[in-house]
């Protein structure tokens, strides 16, 4: 039995399923899911899904920022077709609009922004915080990172209210450099009364 670790990673190695019939701008891919106890979708993989097949359509570019909407759960059995759109593919940015589905149905939908890396002065203040944004999962990529090192995640929920709860956070590697900043709003069910 693989590892978790080894099973997720796994699930990054998309397969080009591009259709005929398909526009120039539009390439389809195909993944595997994360063979976890519950048997549905982790969210957290579809996000990785969704980078890289951006990263597979538009190559010479990377993610600066991606926002997604999970519309329903999927089956973790089932492969889950990803349609990547490019919506524009300039010399210094994209865009993308990418579809995660399975037969019965639409998961998730994302928008990325991609940009060709560039050179130039840097700062980095981590107290300012993205705006709230409703029933979105957006994630900023601020610099290049390696997932074989150590990361600090700074989160925050500032408020918790009519079964809804809002968080955002900074993600910092071993030398302090902020790489990625996130917010994230969750539907909250306690059973019984609990919680409150």
């Amino acid at each position: 039995m693989l590892d978790l670790w080894t099973d997720l990673l796994g699930c990054l190695d998309l397969h080009i399923e591009q259709e005929r019939s398909e526009p120039d701008n539009v390439m389809v891919f195909e993944g595997v899911s994360q063979q976890l106890d519950y048997h549905r979708v982790f969210g957290g993989q579809l996000l990785g899904q969704f980078i890289r097949a951006a990263s597979l359509a538009c190559p010479d570019k990377t993610v600066k920022s991606l926002h997604a909407v999970f519309a329903r759960e999927g089956r973790a059995a089932e492969p889950v077709r990803y349609q990547a759109t490019r919506q524009h593919e300039g010399r210094s940015f994209s865009s993308l609009t990418i579809t995660a589905q399975q037969p019965h149905a639409v998961l998730a939908s994302s928008s990325v922004s991609m940009h060709t890396v560039e050179g130039g002065p840097e700062n980095q203040d981590c107290q300012a915080v993205p705006a709230l944004l409703d029933e979105t999962h957006p994630v900023w990529f601020h610099q290049p990172f390696r997932t074989d090192q150590w990361f600090l995640l700074r989160q925050h929920s500032p408020v918790l209210a009519h079964g809804r709860c809002f968080g955002r956070g900074d993600v910092l590697n071993e030398d302090g450099t902020l790489v990625a900043s996130y917010a994230q709003e969750a539907l909250l069910r306690f059973r019984d009364g609990a919680g409150r």
